[in-house]
């Protein structure tokens, strides 16, 4: 009898154990269906949300104090680069395969995407413990100014009216490098993605070139101002030399299509002067493997006649109604429309073409009052 008790508390025992490690087993799954569902929200938030991400930011510098709390740079609060990890990115699925790094790559960027610098500016720009010399237009505390003294802001932002020169006592310049262009603000990528999976597949900088430029320019003006097309055919040719003349891809988003498709019309005039490059007939087939071309309004797109006519985006038109509220309250019609009228980007991307196209973009059934 005792043997028997004794085998019944071990079965007993040994039940109640299972029980337990059952029970364990599945808190532990149910922690981590949480974590995954925590982490699911996290990626979704960032990568599709990044308006909010932007709000929340403008929102905790717009509490804090700009003379002794909001800091000269973005990067001091958070890193620019700032990416939520994605394992299943393209790069790394491809990173396994036979897809490594195979040819140079140039990019350019579109409008509003690489980061203009104040070179020279008004006293109003200035903060009262820094310079505003090489600041970002849209750093952390260049954004507060915004806020703060939109009219200062748009000053500087705005170019000369009867030429798109630099206004007087201002001077805006686009940074150069890869993070010109890589996160427009922290959480906001435009080309950091690109970067990131090019570096899975064995780029490293040598292997890219981002061709930034002051967006607000006609791409004839950024070869006149900058020299733009002259410092983009030599990189060209340079990367094209350099990894055995191997063609050279390229890719460009949004106005930096029409930039490029201008370039190219520009590097294959056979004189060498403002208007031709003195690279030929056959110069963009010998240096160029590709063209991938985002998004690029190289037939125009109606909402630039939005800009020029009522300061309007449909970008802005669509936001929810409390930040459009907050939008116009802080930079009325008006003012936006002063500043977009001074950018000659915008007439580069005014609809263009047969009428099949555009059909309907100034169609009225009544004449407007």
């Amino acid at each position: 009898m005792p043997k028997k008790r004794t085998a019944s508390s071990r079965r007993a025992n040994g039940t109640n154990d299972s029980t337990q490690h059952q029970q364990q087993k599945q808190e532990e799954q149910k922690e981590t269906k949480a974590d995954q569902k925590t982490v699911h929200f996290l990626r979704r938030f960032l990568f599709k949300k990044r308006v909010a991400v932007i709000l929340l930011i403008l929102l905790s510098f717009l509490l804090a104090k700009e003379a002794d709390v909001v800091p000269t740079n973005t990067s001091d609060v958070m890193p620019v680069g700032m990416v939520v990890e994605d394992p299943h990115r393209p790069g790394k699925a491809f990173n396994q395969s036979t897809i490594k790094l195979r040819r140079p790559v140039v990019m350019i960027p579109g409008f509003v995407s690489t980061a203009l610098e104040v070179w020279k500016g008004h006293p109003c720009i200035a903060s009262n413990i820094t310079s505003s010399f090489r600041q970002r237009m849209f750093s952390a505390r260049l954004v507060t100014k915004l806020l703060s003294d939109p009219n200062c802001y748009l000053q500087h932002m705005s170019l000369n009216r009867s030429d798109a020169s630099d206004p007087e006592g201002i001077s805006l310049r686009p940074d150069e490098g890869l993070d010109s262009a890589d996160f427009l603000v922290p959480g906001f990528w435009v080309w950091g993605k690109v970067i990131i999976n090019l570096g899975d597949i064995g780029y490293r900088p040598k292997d890219m070139f981002m061709a930034g430029f002051d967006w607000r320019l006609s791409p004839k003006m950024m070869e006149e101002r900058d020299g733009y097309f002259t410092e983009l055919k030599n990189k060209i040719e340079y990367m094209y030399k350099s990894s055995g003349n191997t063609r050279v891809a390229s890719i460009s988003h949004s106005y930096g299509g029409t930039v490029f498709a201008q370039f190219l019309n520009w590097a294959e005039q056979a004189s060498s002067s403002n208007s031709g490059g003195g690279g030929g007939p056959g110069w963009t087939d010998k240096h160029l493997h590709s063209f991938t071309n985002i998004g690029g309004p190289l037939l125009g797109m109606p909402k630039s006649l939005a800009a020029l006519i009522s300061g309007e985006f449909k970008d802005t038109a669509l936001l929810p109604s409390a930040a459009k509220l907050f939008v116009d309250a802080q930079l009325s019609h008006k003012m936006r429309t002063d500043a977009f009228r001074t950018w000659p980007c915008l007439v580069e991307m005014l609809p263009r073409g047969p009428d099949v196209f555009w059909q309907d973009v100034l169609e009225f059934d009544e004449a407007p009052e």
